[in-house]
């Protein structure tokens, strides 16, 4: 259709289930970008927003 429509927004389980494509920002830098399930599963990704088990042993 040619449209393209820029949503931010933090509820997953959303974003994965109305968008073909996402892109990831991070403190202003693109992250990664893909289809969901690739986003869903990019460590970079989950590292940034979830964490590592290596940020548990800093505390």
């Amino acid at each position: 259709m040619g449209v393209t429509i820029m949503m931010i927004e933090h509820d997953m389980e959303m974003v994965m289930s109305l968008t073909e494509y996402i892109t990831v920002i991070n403190f202003g830098a693109k992250i990664s970008e893909g289809v969901p399930s690739f986003v869903q599963d990019d460590p970079v990704v989950i590292e940034a927003y979830i964490g590592s088990d290596e940020d548990d042993e800093d505390e």
